[in-house]
């Protein structure tokens, strides 16, 4: 598990993300107001909004996905 997964960060404007566990599970924190906190496991995905700082944490051996979507991010028009 890349290391700056544990730490907050955040995905892009635009960017949406889904945790997909497939064996074990892990700890999801968004720091979104109320908070989202989570145990996610093969049961449930659970989605990571962008520009929201968040972070994972393993809960023991664990395997797991993260896929990432990206929405056109509409312009202004005249």
């Amino acid at each position: 598990m890349p290391a700056g997964l544990r730490i907050a960060h955040r995905l892009k404007s635009g960017t949406w993300g889904r945790i997909v566990v497939l064996q074990g599970q892990v700890h999801f924190v968004a720091r979104t107001n109320p908070v989202i906190d989570v145990i996610v496991s093969p049961e449930r995905a659970q989605a990571i909004p962008p520009d929201i700082e968040h972070n994972v944490q393993p809960l023991g051996p664990v395997r797991f996905s993260i896929d990432f979507f990206s929405i056109p991010l509409r312009t202004p028009t005249s």
